[in-house]
This record gives structure tokens, sequence and C-alpha cells, in this order.
């Protein structure tokens, strides 16, 4: 029965946020069932995360046929909604026709040199937007986000495109709030929605589009769509998709 082992899968999805790593992996046959499936925490060893890390990778470095992708929160994500030659010498991933994101080559680097595994694909945030968006099928305009530690990553979007993206720092929101109020007692939630208005004020000053809805994904409790409604009077709602399991469907989508 070799060639039913042969014709087996994996699919590690590694998650790095802030100095915290969370890897899911898949182990499929050939007719898709899945036969093994994890979620984990990484814990540093001996001071060393990627150390952790790939003990979780030692098959997929001999292995041809597991798939690693990495995804991170980097402030140095884009996108954009057109090729040019401007990205000639930008490290790009092609997400669908015309949209493209523009990756943190410093990061890719570090991971290039510090995980054990034959080949990974680096995924964006926004790529991960970009299929729940596509997943959602709302109508009317709409802000999608995912929630980091640090960042946000925010993408615009109707029906039939993509409007607005962009990466935004929570740290810089909270030190705005700090310099305008010394003795404020701020908290994440505040920090967030703080965030999220700075940046919807930026996009009403170059967009005429009306946002219907905030979709929010991320670590993160169901309380915090009414919290941001009580404050920016924008419908919001918590997205059930784990964003570390769904990025790990998506490397199955495209590789199996």
């Amino acid at each position: 029965m070799a060639f039913l082992k042969r014709n087996l899968r994996n699919f590690y999805t590694v998650f790095f946020d802030d100095g915290s790593c969370k890897i899911k992996f898949r182990n499929l046959n050939s007719q898709k069932v899945i036969l093994k499936e994890y979620f984990n925490t990484v814990r540093p060893k001996d001071g060393d995360l990627f150390k952790s890390v790939n003990e979780y990778l030692k098959d997929a470095k001999k292995d041809k046929k597991s798939y690693v992708s990495v995804i991170d929160g980097s402030l140095k994500h884009s996108l954009v909604m057109e090729n040019s030659d401007n990205l000639k010498d930008k490290l790009t991933q092609k997400i669908d026709k015309n949209i493209i994101a523009i990756l943190d080559e410093d990061k890719f680097q570090i991971y290039k040199e510090n995980l054990e595994a034959n080949e990974f694909e680096y995924i964006s945030p926004f790529k991960v937007l970009y299929f729940l968006y596509k997943n959602c099928k709302l109508d009317g305009v709409n802000l999608f986000l995912i929630k980091f530690h640090q960042t946000i990553a925010v993408m615009v979007a109707s029906k039939d495109k993509v409007i607005d993206a962009k990466m935004i720092s929570l740290e810089e929101s909270y030190e705005k709030m700090i310099s305008e109020n010394l003795d404020l007692d701020i908290n994440s939630d505040e920090i967030f929605c703080a965030a999220i208005e700075k940046y919807l004020k930026q996009f009403y000053k170059k967009h005429d589009d009306f946002i219907e809805k905030i979709m929010i994904y991320g670590s993160i409790g169901p309380e915090i769509g009414y919290y941001i409604f009580t404050k920016i009077f924008i419908k919001t709602e918590v997205g059930m998709e784990n964003i570390i399991d769904f990025a790990n469907k998506i490397n199955i989508k495209e590789n199996f």
C-alpha cells in the first residue's frame, strides 16, 4: 500500500504575529479526506521561535508533497489594483487579475534564512482578505479587516471591485490618543476603534463610496462588533472564520 502513502499531502500554515506563532496542519489523502490535523501555538525553544517552528516542519523539509504557507501582519504589506513597471523590483504576489500584493521583502528574507522547508509561500494578508471578500458575496460597499496584535489589514470592496487597501498601525493610534490626553485610561477596543475611525476619515476624503458594513476577522470577541457600531454607526460583524485555518484552506485549494 506504499502508493497510497505517496499520494498523501501535507499542508502547513505558519502564522507569525508580533513575536508569537501558531501553526495549522492538515494531512490529506488523494480524495482530499483529512487524515490528520492540528492547530497549535508555538513556544520558543531556548529563546528561539524558529527552532520550535522547524520541529513542526521537519517532515516538510524532506517531503516534496508538503506545502508551507507563511502569513504575518507586517506594516510593509500593500495592495495595488493594476500592474505596472514600478513593481518589477518588488516582491509581489498576484491574487487575481490586476489585484497584486506587495510583500515585505525583509520579512521574506528572514523566513527564507530560518525556516527549514524545501520551499514556502509567503501569503499577503490581503490575499486572505480578498478570498474572504469573495466568499462573503455581500452587496454594496463593505470594509473587510484582519486584526493582528500591532496592525490591521483593511480592504474596502464593492460587489465588483476592490476600492482601497492598506495596513494600519495600532501603535500609532495608541500614541495619538495618549498625546491628546495623558490621563486617559485606554483599552485595546478603544485603540482598535480609533484606528478604524481614522482610516474611514481618510477614505471618505478620497472616495464617494459609502461603506455599508464592516467585517472583522482575527482573535477578537463577538462583542467588539456592537462596540464599534456604537462608536462609528456602521453595521459591524465579527466573521466566524479563523484566519489561520482559512489561509490553510487557500493553500489546499491552490495546491491540490
